[in-house]
């Protein structure tokens, strides 16, 4: 059989030359293609996670701005939209137990106990909320950092963290 088929393409060159182009083609059509999908995956991710941090660090910036003036001064009632804004925190934060997410925690936690300390007496505590809004805000400049290292990596390397 092999010799039949050697045959043939011995005296039929110009078919045997198509067949290895056509292999050929559908080859480098098939890496181009996977490699593109992977690419348009690759930045898609990146786009999303340099959206999330846009928005975890404007909700953070205004969380921590009317709590300062929440704060100090009596006369502020920014109550609604502090507790708005600590929804998106916590919506932005990954719930999942475990050391990979001890920040995300700490920053639920800080967030929540900034809000509870609001509703007590926040002139009373107001040293207390702004040294809570202080660490909150170090641990979001951490958790951004993380979060942008991660985005750099998988654009240099091609290949999206777990």
């Amino acid at each position: 059989m092999l010799d039949f088929i050697l045959n043939v393409l011995s005296e039929h060159k110009e078919i045997a030359i198509a067949l290895i182009t056509v292999i050929g083609v559908v080859f480098t059509a098939y890496i181009a293609l996977r490699n593109n999908n992977k690419n348009i995956l690759i930045k898609t991710v990146t786009d999303e996670r340099a959206q999330w941090r846009k928005d975890l660090r404007n909700s953070c910036a205004e969380f921590s701005k009317l709590v300062y003036e929440q704060a100090t001064d009596k006369s502020k009632t920014n109550k609604a939209r502090i507790v708005e804004l600590k929804a998106h925190i916590k919506l932005r934060t990954n719930p999942s137990e475990g050391e990979k997410h001890k920040l995300d925690k700490d920053i639920l936690k800080e967030s929540q106990e900034i809000v509870a300390l609001l509703d007590e007496d926040p002139a009373a505590d107001k040293d207390l909320i702004i040294e809570k809004v202080i660490s909150l805000e170090s641990n979001v400049q951490k958790l951004l950092k993380q979060e942008w290292d991660k985005s750099k990596g998988e654009a240099v390397s091609g290949k999206l963290a777990k």
